[in-house]
């Protein structure tokens, strides 16, 4: 299942590190998972899980930073070991890069 098929497709823009994509519905088939839901997080497109925000994604034009990042809050269950990443930098959206955020949405969803 692609990015795009989760978490909706982009706005029509030039780049779409430059603004962030919209939710998809929440539709069984666009969900990463059954606990999980589109939300809004201070404005920026997020996913929820159990009611707690999970994972978001921040446009580098709204920080003015050099790009763009999907970052997982503390309920994510990213837990790997002693240490693991909890943001990642988006510099363009490939299929390559839409897997991989679904595999991360997907495995933090199922919490800690």
């Amino acid at each position: 299942m692609s990015c795009r098929r989760l978490l909706g497709p982009p706005p029509k823009m030039s780049s779409f590190t430059q603004r962030p994509w919209q939710p998809a519905s929440t539709s069984s088939s666009s969900k990463p998972s059954p606990r999980s839901f589109p939300k809004t997080y201070y404005g920026m497109p997020a996913y929820a899980s159990d009611g707690k925000v999970i994972c978001f994604f921040k446009p580098k034009s709204k920080f003015k930073l050099r790009y763009s990042a999907f970052e997982f809050q503390a309920d994510a269950g990213l837990d790997d070991g002693e240490m693991w990443p909890v943001s990642f930098a988006v510099v363009k959206l490939t299929a390559a890069t839409e897997k991989r955020i679904a595999e991360l949405v997907k495995k933090g969803a199922n919490g800690p």
